[in-house]
This record gives structure tokens, C-alpha cells and sequence, in this order.
């Protein structure tokens, strides 16, 4: 599957900050995705949320904030496109400050 220019759409009512928005499709996501090509659908199986409840609890992760999925996407984005406005705008953010407070220098650039 070729990345260049796709693009995944997040509905305002999945959206965090509850504004429509699309996401580039990068080359990893597209790796990841492509099984799935040409399906309808869920890609999560029924149940995943109690499943990774206790993969948490046998791993020892008793601190799971409720945003920490996003808030390594921020964090990681950042550091590896350098580029708060970018990150900024994957995230929904209205300007890129919130993204340069938040997110800036949380790890080293890869």
C-alpha cells in the first residue's frame, strides 16, 4: 500500500476535542493496516478493553492515565517530526502552544 497522500478521517464524535479532523497515513500505519484491506468493520475484537485491563494488571501497570495512549502519540510525534504546529494539528489542537507546553523535551528526538 503506498502512504503517500492517505489520509484516516476522525469524526467529531470520536474526537477528543470533539472537532473533525484527518490524519496522514504513515508508512507503519499502513504496514499495520493492510491485512484488513478491503474489510467492513471493527479492526478491535469484541472484549479488547478487559483484555487490556488485565495485561495491565499481570504486567504490574497499577498508574494507567486515561490519556496516555494520546499523550505518547504527542510526545513521541513531536520529538521525532519537530514540529509542534504538525503535531498540533494530528492532535486537534486549536494553536500549537498547548502541543509545545505539553509535549516539548518529554524525550529525546529519535
Amino acid at each position: 500500500m503506498d502512504a503517500e497522500g492517505l489520509a484516516a478521517q476522525v469524526p467529531s464524535l470520536k474526537s477528543k476535542t470533539a472537532s473533525r479532523r484527518f490524519i496522514p497515513i504513515r508508512p507503519a500505519l499502513a504496514a499495520w493496516l493492510e491485512p484488513y484491506r478491503g474489510r467492513c468493520g471493527d479492526l478491535c475484537p469484541p472484549g479488547l478493553y478487559p483484555r487490556l485491563v488485565d495485561d495491565r494488571r499481570r504486567a504490574g501497570i497499577t498508574n494507567w492515565p486515561v490519556n496516555a495512549a494520546r499523550h505518547s502519540f504527542g510526545t513521541y510525534h513531536l520529538a521525532h517530526f519537530r514540529s509542534a504546529a504538525e503535531t498540533a494539528l494530528e492532535m486537534g489542537h486549536v494553536n500549537a502552544t498547548i502541543t509545545f507546553r505539553h509535549y516539548r523535551e518529554l524525550v529525546r528526538p529519535v
